[in-house]
């Protein structure tokens, strides 16, 4: 699974590395590797538009942005 649903719930929650880039389960770095495992026009920023599974990989990340936002105002 590229991005597993276990994998994104330890994105949401955690978070505390020095180097943002070096967090296995950093929300860019996974949505990065989906365009380059979905391949096409995906793999190209300029091209990745034109792509259908763009708009739903997208609103993916949104989701999981929403999911992540709720879970920091009820914490407060």
């Amino acid at each position: 699974m590229v991005i597993g649903y276990s994998r994104l719930l330890q994105n949401i929650s955690t978070g505390n590395t020095p180097n943002y880039f070096q967090q296995v389960n950093n929300l860019e770095v996974l949505h990065d590797g989906v365009h380059d495992w979905v391949g096409g026009d995906m793999s190209y920023v300029r091209m990745a538009p034109y792509d259908p599974l763009f708009y739903m990989h997208h609103t993916f990340i949104d989701y999981i942005w929403e999911q992540f936002r709720t879970r920091q105002s009820s914490s407060r």
